[in-house]
């Protein structure tokens, strides 16, 4: 356990390097500045314009990232660069463990501060919403869905090369959003179509329990249901990695 934890802080120190921090704070700085001024122009509400925009914003941001930083941090390690530690004595499993503990901390790092800067530049910019319980619910929701991308990104780059692994990811990631019932789909027709889309909702987590503004009550139960979901996908996933990456040759 200590050495995953030192290699975890090592890919957290990396990360900090590379200033993923530094954009967080600039995007979230733009799109509270645009989604307030949208919410100017538009009829409705701009409470609500302003708070769908953000959101959408940073959950669009929050999962790319973690995809991004999945393929380049994880991805290390099936990279001759990590041949002197391998040599060393660390194990493949160590490895891929520790990165993906780095890379997963930062992820749920990033998916609850960008909520909570916006909160922050809401009220710099002279907004103060009565109601932001929607991006109080986004600080949990958010790193839950987040660490299951993080975790797809992590197995696809074992799997194949980094091209083709990102392509997989962001592939992945495109289809559960537009797939929000797989399940319902499938059970409601009962042809061959409706089969497929039964069984291939076995692959995509429910993204409908991640979203603040599509849950119609918010509640402990949608939260546990949450990260059932995000434990059983994650742990699927880096199993997944980690067997393919014992038996690969670097």
């Amino acid at each position: 356990m200590r050495v995953i934890a030192n290699i975890a802080s090592q890919t957290i120190l990396e990360i900090i390097r590379a200033r993923v921090l530094h954009a967080l704070l600039v995007f979230v700085a733009v799109l509270a500045w645009g989604s307030l001024f949208l919410g100017d122009l538009s009829f409705e509400s701009q409470a609500e314009i302003a708070l769908d925009l953000s959101l959408t914003g940073v959950g669009l941001f929050c999962s790319l990232t973690s995809i991004l930083l999945a393929l380049e941090f994880v991805g290390v390690a099936t990279r001759p660069i990590v041949w002197p530690l391998l040599a060393s004595g660390i194990s493949r499993t160590t490895l891929l463990l520790g990165r993906w503990c780095g890379v997963a901390l930062v992820a749920v790092t990033l998916s609850i501060a960008a909520p909570l800067t916006l909160v922050l530049f809401f009220f710099l910019l002279g907004y103060d919403p009565s109601n932001q319980s929607d991006l109080m619910h986004a600080m949990i929701l958010m790193p839950l869905e987040n660490l299951i991308w993080a975790s797809a990104c992590s197995a696809f780059t074992i799997l194949a090369p980094r091209a083709l692994a990102l392509a997989m990811a962001f592939g992945y990631w495109a289809v559960a959003n537009l797939h929000h019932h797989p399940f319902t789909y499938g059970a409601l027709r009962s042809d061959w179509q409706g089969q497929v889309g039964l069984y291939f909702g076995v692959f995509l987590p429910d993204i409908e329990f991640y979203n603040a503004r599509l849950l119609e009550h918010f509640s402990m139960k949608v939260v546990l249901v949450a990260a059932v979901q995000t434990s059983c996908f994650s742990l699927a996933f880096l199993f997944m990695a980690l067997l393919f990456l014992r038996r690969r040759d670097l």
